[in-house]
């Protein structure tokens, strides 16, 4: 077995546990639960309060459901995520309630600009990212299915910067497709001499993992005359499950 077709066994597994098979719950019925049917989740630092429905994230997350399994009414104090930021977490909300995310400019990603990150196209890369990570990390394939076709959208695609290439390989598996897809887009987009000088010493900081990716894809395309003016295929990075459904998708 390649270790295409292994990731892909890998997302095909994780993806049928963190699934139900059911249909979603409706509003109709779930706002008929009232209160019992209300999850607090802290999030940040700060601990902000959400107070979600616990049918719809326990439908939608493997995470959840595993934790909570099936008796969150009795977690009265909740569940704490400290490490999440509220801006990641307000998207998620705002998604599982309306199955919307924002639309594809760039500052409709960016309605909290992060000043550590230069430029609105790589802070909406940025936040993109961070939402993929926490549904990789909660188990929400139907929301990381959509943060993959979203950050795997333009065949075009601006070079990464830095800090999403640091953030991505230290929050990811190291199989992860959107991993290729960024050492990809690097290389792909790299000009000498263009980067800034903070982005320059943040280089510094990409893994060995990142390093060893970039490496290799220079070689393979040099040896297969790959230049700055080719394209990405796009479904190269979207981990379809069966040929039948990249077909269908032919991108």
């Amino acid at each position: 077995m390649t270790s295409t077709e292994k990731t892909k066994d890998i997302f095909a597994t994780e993806y049928s546990e963190s699934c139900i098979a059911s249909p979603p719950p409706l509003f109709s019925d779930v706002v008929r639960k009232g209160l019992e049917d209300i999850i607090v989740i802290l999030v940040g630092p700060n601990k902000v309060q959400y107070h979600v429905h616990g049918s719809f994230l326990v439908y939608h997350s493997g995470f959840f459901r595993n934790a909570f399994n099936g008796n969150w009414r009795e977690s009265e104090d909740g569940i704490t995520l400290l490490d999440v930021e509220t801006v990641v977490f307000n998207i998620f909300v705002n998604w599982l309630y309306t199955m919307k995310l924002p639309g594809p400019n760039n500052y409709d990603w960016t309605t909290q600009p992060d000043p550590r990150i230069m430029g609105e196209a790589h802070k909406a890369d940025m936040l993109q990212i961070k939402l993929y990570v926490f549904a990789d990390r909660f188990m929400i394939p139907a929301l990381r299915l959509a943060m993959n076709r979203i950050i795997t959208a333009d065949t075009t695609y601006t070079r990464p910067c830095a800090n999403v290439m640091i953030f991505a390989f230290d929050n990811l598996r190291a199989e992860d497709v959107i991993l290729q897809f960024l050492v990809d887009s690097h290389c792909l987009k790299w000009r000498h001499g263009l980067q800034s000088e903070h982005e320059t010493r943040l280089l510094d900081q990409l893994s060995q993992d990142c390093l060893t990716k970039i490496m290799k894809r220079f070689g393979f395309m040099l040896a297969e005359g790959i230049t700055r003016h080719s394209s990405l295929k796009m479904c190269d990075y979207h981990e379809h499950i069966s040929d039948v459904e990249r077909l269908a998708c032919c991108k």
